[in-house]
């Protein structure tokens, strides 16, 4: 009920004025300021039919985003792609807790704790649950023990931090279970592109792994899809690959925003299937910051990206249909989203926008 109400509500008062300006155009660019950066538009109820079925802003009109004219100005000016090849890569159910996987036992998972010399033991932190980012609310001073942590000044906490994780700042988390089905995800869309790709390439469990997202050969791909999770907050934004001892990478497994930033990417897509991926701070004039804008910094003129958290069995039927439509129905990017979302909609399993319509097209 509060969805519907909400999408007839934000429909009357953000995109109804406009229509008669739009002038019949079905292909709109939004730029969202402020708090309608976490909005996705597409979920925008325009009528209800008179069985009570909501039509959506999507059924009638093709959406993407951009953070702001300029950014959407340099991308058309400066992207430029030699050879394309539909070459893919895929990283997907990274391992968060090496210490059972190593041993084939289940994986408890590894929690992070966001903390800085300020941080009160009795502060709110995160665990995971069922879905691609953080879910309820647990206190440090209830969690009986913590084996994996990761804060700025432990000795704010006493004898409560029994380890420390190894660590360059601050981390932002909570518990982060396995995603089986992400790596569900990147193997059935690596399928799709190894029947055309001239290069295709699937990283998972302990494969799927930092180091990896940082080499030169990443370069070399049009399409590049990250199933994991992502710690977002206003202090520390990442991707969290697989979480390995340091005899088996360099890297911590947290993919941040500033050394996506330094990667050369130079891809057609990145896809960030994990939670609220698309949101960060506000910088005035210039839209929303983070893991977005970071892709599109190294190299990308097109990220497929969360406003909210997203469940991990629709999206993995969410993304193989969007590939589906790009590569067997040569949809162009925009589309081919649009067309998996109303596939999604006609499934009574999947029919609400919860499902479907947190992943969104920023860029060109």
């Amino acid at each position: 009920r509060d969805i519907k109400r909400y999408g007839k509500t934000l429909y009357k008062k953000l995109f109804k004025p406009l229509e008669k300006t739009i002038k019949g155009n079905k292909d709109i660019i939004i730029i969202p300021d402020g708090e309608l950066a976490k909005i996705p538009f597409e979920s925008l109820i325009i009528e209800e039919e008179k069985s009570g079925r909501p039509v959506y802003l999507m059924e009638k009109y093709r959406l993407k985003y951009v953070q702001s004219a300029s950014l959407l100005s340099i991308l058309r000016k400066h992207y430029h792609r030699d050879k394309e090849t539909n070459s893919f890569i895929g990283f997907g159910d990274p391992v968060y807790d090496y210490e059972n996987f190593k041993q084939g036992k289940p994986e408890q998972g590894s929690m992070k704790i966001f903390a800085t010399e300020s941080t009160e033991v009795t502060e709110p932190i995160l665990s995971h649950e069922d879905t691609r980012s953080d879910a309820k609310e647990k206190r440090l001073s209830s969690v009986p023990s913590v084996s994996s942590v990761a804060i700025s000044s432990p000795q704010a906490f006493g004898d409560e931090i029994k380890e420390i994780h190894r660590s360059r700042y601050a981390r932002a988390g909570g518990i982060m279970n396995r995603l089986p089905r992400s790596g569900e995800e990147v193997n059935s869309i690596g399928q799709l592109f190894k029947k055309s790709a001239q290069k295709w390439a699937v990283h998972s469990r302990e494969q799927a792994s930092e180091d990896k997202a940082k080499s030169l050969e990443m370069k070399d791909f049009d399409y590049i899809h990250f199933a994991c999770h992502g710690l977002l907050n206003d202090d520390f934004q990442s991707l969290v690959l697989s979480q390995l001892p340091p005899e088996k990478s360099p890297e911590d497994g947290y993919f941040t925003l500033n050394e996506i930033m330094n990667c050369d990417y130079n891809a057609k897509l990145v896809v960030l299937s994990a939670c609220q991926t698309g949101t960060g701070k506000m910088e005035r004039a210039e839209g929303v910051t983070g893991l977005t804008r970071a892709v599109m910094y190294a190299g990308t003129p097109a990220v497929v990206a969360s406003l909210w958290k997203v469940d991990d069995k629709a999206t993995k039927e969410l993304m193989v249909r969007f590939y589906k439509n790009i590569l067997e129905k040569n949809l162009d990017k925009t589309e081919a989203l649009r067309q998996a979302k109303l596939e999604l909609l006609k499934n009574p399993k999947y029919s609400s926008p919860l499902f479907w319509s947190a992943f969104v097209l920023y860029g060109e």
